[in-house]
């Protein structure tokens, strides 16, 4: 049985696909890599201050401060849009059978800080605007919404693509 260059092609032909393929896979990774969307929640919490006539005075109350870094290579935008309650297995089951969505609580940040929230363009490896909250209400807001702060819940970012980045916040007890 003899080779048939015509039916199957030289080794020049065979090279010349192989390239072909390799240089559109290559293609396609890099353009997904450079355009993956990379957002990292940060929280913490201090003590809250106030500043008068250039002395810091610290009292016993904390607040609870939440922001977050775009690790992508491009702007986007990005906005803070709520809370999340934290599921157990058994309820997680119960709403999937139910087809049930999960509920965001959102946040009043408008009746907290007198601001509204929006969209805000964060350049690559930039951090986006602080949300500072006092952490007594904070709490109050989320234990009347039924969320057990002590076992922990979610808050939630949202891309103006509809993705949403969430991290996982407990509140301790007092100790």
């Amino acid at each position: 049985m003899n080779y048939d260059y015509e039916i199957y092609g030289t080794l020049a032909d065979w090279i010349g696909i192989l390239v072909t393929v390799a240089t559109i896979f290559l293609t396609i990774r890099h353009y997904s890599a450079s355009n993956k969307i990379d957002f990292r929640i940060m929280s913490y919490s201090r003590n809250k201050s106030k500043e008068k006539k250039g002395i810091t005075y610290i009292n016993a109350e904390r607040e609870f401060i939440v922001t977050g870094v775009n690790f992508g290579q491009n702007p986007e935008l990005f906005r803070l849009e709520g809370f999340l309650k934290r599921e157990k297995i058994p309820e997680k089951i119960k709403r999937i059978i139910l087809f049930k969505k999960r509920e965001i609580l959102p946040v009043k940040i408008d009746i907290i800080n007198h601001k509204k929230i929006e969209y805000q363009l964060v350049q690559a490896h930039h951090q986006i605007d602080e949300e500072v909250f006092d952490i007594n209400y904070l709490k109050n807001h989320l234990e009347i919404n039924n969320f057990d702060v002590n076992k922990g819940f979610y808050i939630i970012y949202a891309h103006v693509s509809g993705k949403k980045f969430k991290k996982r916040i407990k509140i301790a007890k007092k100790v």
